[in-house]
């Protein structure tokens, strides 16, 4: 004898695929930071030196700017994705005073240079060696993107490949 077969009640099923429906559209917002409680706060200050030039990059030379921050390694599948991205980004918004900085972490130094020898960016490229910048960021997966406003106060971090749109989006609400 098999069970008996259960009614599927149409209210429940309804209410089931509209709160699918809301997560579904609604994820971005609440995930979009990563739960980092660094939003809405000071931005921690960075001082590293460059792997693109024999300068260093500091974030108190640029106050008053917006900053955007990819937190990335060279063995990281998804930000090899998300390099051309923040690239793009990064070119389109230069002339309204946006700062990209990339932050190689994670990485050995040689690993950085060599995959920078192979790959050019529009922005210049810092390195965190210790992981004491990415420590202070939060930063726990790659790619992950902080944009800082003018006032120095964490607007958004992002973890994971980010849209060129989604990005662009962010960044204008900076500007």
């Amino acid at each position: 004898m098999s069970p008996p077969e259960k009614e599927t009640n149409p209210l429940s099923m309804g209410l089931l695929f509209f709160a699918c429906i809301i997560a579904f559209f609604f994820a971005g917002k609440i995930f979009g930071n990563g739960g980092s409680k660094l939003v809405g706060q000071s931005a921690p200050t960075i001082d590293l030196p460059l792997l693109t030039s024999e300068a260093s990059f500091s974030t108190n030379a640029h106050h008053g700017k917006p900053i955007l921050i990819d937190f990335w390694a060279s063995w990281c599948g998804p930000c090899r994705m998300q390099a051309p991205i923040v690239d793009h980004v990064a070119e389109m918004f230069e002339k309204d005073g946006l700062v990209v900085i990339g932050v190689n972490t994670s990485d050995a130094e040689g690993d950085a240079r060599a995959y920078l020898k192979n790959h050019k960016f529009s922005y210049p490229i810092a390195f965190d060696g210790d992981r004491s910048v990415a420590s202070s960021y939060g930063v726990t997966s790659f790619p992950t993107m902080v944009l800082i406003d003018k006032d120095g106060k964490v607007k958004a971090v992002r973890s994971g490949v980010t849209s060129a749109d989604t990005l662009a989006s962010l960044v204008r609400d900076v500007l």
